[in-house]
């Protein structure tokens, strides 16, 4: 495997969320180096087993923060940067993020029915928003020269007019630019493998269930989903108070906190 690294950052008032990201992917990544960026300088609020780094002061910088953390892991030597959103718990181990190379970015879908019906349509014309349009908050990179190419244009005059900044500009760049993107989130039979990375389980936490040690959300007689499918990852995202977001132990089953909770011991 290349060069690896994972980060993810947050503020003073969000690094609280991370400390659960960085515990749950170290579980099962332990030997995959973490860099963590914050403002949060008590060492106890920190996460742990991972590289602090201050924030920078640069402007808009949580609205562009993949291609600006991920062109500085780059510049010191990595040869693939996963970029995650604090907000998010590791519940599976990433190997097949890790050992597919072949692409220039990986991606997530950035779907679920009740965001859907609570937010409407979050998309970018024309692409399609439930099986096209990528979510930013897991994303492997591993082209240092699509970074540049995706920072440059979150630097560019059109990044304030875009409703999602960094993310409709990932989607730009995945679906009109002349790179090799891949999917996490979509099923591939060839290897028998289909797990969903982010937010298209989000909101489903009391339909999962454990089996094998895996936590998996059955198939759904309302067709969400048709049919059975690993979770890998679990984003909190938007839309829940500060008490709630990422509270596994309000908006999952027993088992499932059961499980969790051995991953963050």
């Amino acid at each position: 495997m290349k060069k690896t690294v994972m980060f993810s950052c947050a503020d003073i008032n969000n690094v609280k969320y991370g400390v659960k990201l960085v515990k749950s992917f170290k579980y099962f990544h332990p030997n995959i180096p973490v860099v963590f960026f914050t403002d949060e300088t008590n060492p106890d609020l920190q996460p742990k087993d991972c590289e602090i780094r201050p924030l920078p002061a640069e402007k808009d910088i949580f609205y562009k923060q993949k291609p600006f953390f991920a062109n500085i892991l780059f510049n010191e030597g990595y040869e693939a940067v996963l970029g995650a959103d604090a907000d998010q718990l590791v519940l599976g181990n990433l190997d097949y993020i890790f050992n597919h190379e072949e692409y220039d970015i990986g991606t997530v879908l950035n779907f679920n029915p009740l965001d859907f019906r609570t937010y409407g349509e979050i998309t970018f014309k024309p692409i399609h928003m439930a099986t096209e349009y990528y979510n930013a908050g897991l994303v492997m990179m591993r082209s240092h020269k699509l970074v540049k190419h995706w920072l440059r244009l979150c630097n560019g005059k059109f990044f304030a007019r875009l409703p999602y900044r960094e993310q409709d500009l990932l989607n730009i760049i995945a679906h009109f630019g002349e790179y090799d993107v891949f999917c996490f989130d979509d099923a591939n039979p060839q290897e028998n493998y289909y797990a969903w990375h982010g937010l298209l389980a989000t909101h489903s936490g009391l339909k999962m269930i454990v089996k094998d040690k895996d936590i998996i959300l059955p198939k759904s007689d309302d067709g969400y989903p048709s049919t059975e499918v690993k979770v890998k990852v679990y984003h909190s995202a938007g839309g829940q108070t500060p008490e709630d977001k990422l509270n596994y132990r309000i908006f999952m089953s027993e088992e499932v906190i059961s499980r969790i909770s051995e991953i963050l011991k």
